[in-house]
């Protein structure tokens, strides 16, 4: 399905639009937004037939594009990346939102499944919907903040949970956990990096369909953006400083049992060559021809042992 979604949004009721109806659609009737997958070619023909810039064109359809805010006349061209929330995939792998926002329409297109349209489409169609381009503008913005902030959360958690583990029972099996923390803030730092970019240059833009109030929402959306991005920096210190400390306790555990063979080894070489040395087969060892010469070696070997361990224990090396 190419149209995803069709939405008329007026001051007085908002509902949805056929195929046809959008083909009908004019200015005078109210905010057109219109969401599209953008492999489909029904998308390249609509785009087309609103007599579009090549560069939005090009834009909308774009494979792989990376946040950014584009102004293009009195409309703007905004990339943005959304968590993914389609199943069998990872969250951090985000979904690519593009957009095309002027004061009449706004056209949307991906390939991938948005949760947070959904939301939104349902809430606006619920009655709680704006009929303005910069109030949907920042609506898209919000949400796709909020979903941020909830996953910034989880992960939190997570690393909370690692953190607790490691304290409690430090294992090596927790290194691929902290390794997929880190793997994680940097997926989404790759991309939340440029879309705070994005924000900042669209909150310092100037269109005559973007009010001084609005601006100062979107200003405060990219400074939401810029937390996120150094709560990114904070966690993959923290999974940095957890792994550096996981590997200290296993380097401590690796050293106790070093130390406690060597203090076995230590006691057993004069044991072992007192035994090796009387058990030599040839003639003139001592108490061969003794009937308790045996116990009394014993009892030297046990002399010698104990003898060992006090001076181990002076030396405080027990």
């Amino acid at each position: 399905m190419c149209l995803i979604y069709a939405i008329l949004l007026t001051p007085k009721a908002t509902r949805t639009l056929s195929r046809a109806e959008v083909a009908d659609w004019r200015p005078e009737q109210g905010l057109l937004w219109t969401h599209w997958d953008y492999t489909q070619d029904a998308t390249d023909d609509f785009l087309r037939s609103r007599q579009l810039p090549d560069i939005c064109l090009q834009a909308l359809q774009s494979e792989d594009t990376r946040p950014r805010t584009l102004a293009v006349g009195d409309g703007l061209l905004l990339a943005l990346r959304a968590i993914n929330h389609s199943p069998g995939q990872t969250p951090d792998d985000l979904v690519a939102m593009r957009g095309y926002f002027d004061r009449d329409q706004i056209i949307t297109t991906s390939r991938r499944h948005l949760e947070a349209f959904d939301r939104l489409a349902k809430r606006w169609l619920a009655g709680e919907a704006p009929s303005q381009s910069a109030e949907v503008l920042r609506a898209f913005c919000q949400d796709l903040y909020d979903e941020l902030a909830d996953y910034l959360w989880e992960l939190d958690e997570h690393s909370d949970s690692i953190e607790t583990r490691l304290m409690l029972h430090p294992s090596r099996q927790l290194r691929p956990l902290l390794r997929q923390v880190r793997l994680r803030s940097l997926r989404l730092r790759r991309y939340l990096a440029p879309q705070r970019e994005a924000l900042a240059y669209l909150a310092q833009g100037h269109w005559s369909w973007i009010s001084s109030q609005d601006q100062l929402h979107l200003r405060e959306q990219a400074d939401h953006m810029m937390r996120a991005i150094e709560h990114l920096d904070s966690l993959q210190a923290r999974s940095n400083l957890l792994n550096d400390e996981l590997g200290a306790i296993q380097s401590e555990q690796l050293n106790q049992r070093t130390y406690h063979l060597s203090l076995m080894a230590s006691i057993f070489l004069p044991l072992t060559f007192l035994t090796g040395l009387l058990g030599v087969n040839i003639g003139g060892i001592p108490g061969s021809n003794h009937a308790k010469a045996f116990w009394v070696f014993v009892g030297l070997l046990i002399a010698v042992s104990a003898l060992q361990a006090w001076w181990f224990q002076r030396k405080r090396w027990l």
